[in-house]
Order: C-alpha cells, then sequence, then structure tokens
C-alpha cells in the first residue's frame, strides 16, 4: 500500500495550482494561470494518468505544522510535503521544515526555493535526512517525479520496518521457545534427582535394619560359645 498524501506548504496561489494539476490526477485544472506558468516554462501537460495523489494545501508555515500534527492523531501521515521558503508574514520554509521533522521523523520533505540563501549542506545539517532542496522553477517532471519518489519512498520504509519487527518477533517467539524448553528440561531434571533421592531415603531404614540384624546373630552366637 502506497501512501499517496502530500501537504503543500506555499503562499503563492499559482504555485498551488501548479502542483494541483500535476499532482491531482485531472485532465484540465480548470485553472488559466496555472497553465500560463507551465506554459511559460516548457513544462506544460494535460495532467497525468498514474497515481492519484491526496493533497492538502496551506499557504502558511504555521498552517502546515499544525497539519502535519492533526495528520499523526489521525493516523493518517503526510509521505512528503513542499514546502516554500519565503511566506510571509509567518515563519519562513526552513523554520517550518523543522518543525515538522520534530514532530514527524518519517515524513519527505522538499525545500523549494527561488533564492540562493541557503545551501544543501545547511538544509541537511537541520532536517538530517529525506530532504530535497529544489529551485525555482521546478518543471511537471520534476514534481511529479519527487512526489512518486518520496511516496515510494516513505511505504518502503515503513514496509521494511513492519517486516523487520515481525523477523524480531519471531525471533522473540522462538528466543523463548528455546527458553522454555530449557525450562522444562531443567525441571524434569530436578524432579527425576527428587525422586530417586526420595528412593534412597526409603532404603536406608532396610540398610540400617539389615546391619542390626547381622550384628544381633554375632552378639547371639559370642553368647552361646
Amino acid at each position: 500500500m502506497i501512501n499517496l498524501r502530500i501537504l503543500l506548504v506555499d503562499d503563492d496561489a499559482n504555485m498551488l495550482a501548479i502542483y494541483r494539476h500535476i499532482l491531482g490526477n485531472i485532465e484540465n485544472s480548470g485553472d488559466p494561470a496555472a497553465h500560463a506558468i507551465l506554459l511559460q516554462n516548457g513544462s506544460y501537460r494535460p495532467g497525468h494518468a498514474g497515481e492519484t495523489f491526496a493533497l492538502t494545501e496551506v499557504n502558511q508555515g504555521l498552517d502546515g505544522v499544525e497539519a502535519v500534527a492533526r495528520s499523526l492523531i489521525d493516523g493518517h501521515p503526510y509521505a512528503v510535503a513542499f514546502v516554500d521558503v519565503r511566506m510571509p508574514p509567518g515563519i519562513n520554509g526552513i523554520e517550518t521544515a523543522k518543525r515538522i521533522r520534530e514532530l514527524d521523523d518519517r515524513i519527505h520533505i522538499v525545500i523549494v526555493t527561488s533564492c540562493s540563501d541557503h545551501y544543501v549542506d545547511e538544509v541537511q545539517a537541520l532536517l538530517k535526512h529525506d530532504v530535497i532542496l529544489a529551485q525555482k522553477p521546478l518543471t511537471h517532471d520534476e514534481i511529479l517525479q519527487l512526489a512518486r519518489n518520496a511516496c515510494h519512498a516513505w511505504s518502503k520504509s515503513m514496509a521494511d520496518q513492519v517486516l523487520i519487527g515481525d523477523l524480531y518477533a519471531k525471533k522473540s517467539q522462538d528466543e523463548f521457545g528455546s527458553i522454555m524448553e530449557r525450562l522444562m528440561s531443567l525441571e524434569m531434571r530436578e524432579r527425576g534427582l527428587a525422586e530417586r533421592e526420595r528412593a534412597l531415603d526409603n532404603r536406608e531404614p532396610v540398610i540400617i535394619i539389615e546391619r542390626l540384624s547381622e550384628q544381633s546373630s554375632e552378639d547371639w552366637t559370642s553368647l552361646v560359645e
């Protein structure tokens, strides 16, 4: 099962329309502005015939952070967030991504920027993993590929974690079974030793009587002589 939930955080209505057109799996988004921008950078296409992404759009960083928090509470986390860098008057995209990462360590984050005041090393050091710094303008194929790759990578990571969990559970069950077998073996051994000791205890009076009987016979013989 592929998680196709995508969070879009951008204060530019035209950019949100472009995302909606490319990722919304529709033949015509009905947004002339989006079409014009895509035509301008040479990447216009009539939608796509692939996955049906579930899109959430917000235009401020704090709204994006709230959306991630709500998705975790609801048990429907996002696979990837596309986050613009500059979104006045609220917090910028870097701070937004940082807060999102603090809430959800699994989400993939695409930082989208038209300026060069942030660098890959800086962003990587801040967000640690599963982050891409993308420069505007993004083409149709770049947006679609980023979304697809992130969703599939998120889903594969979750599947791997489930598999590892199952392996650990099986290993634990096997180890538990081995321990129980050893305990049962020790218990049977102790039980056998206890029964053997009881048998020896039951024989002891007989041995004493036999010895006393032998001693009495010797004494009687000596008296007769």
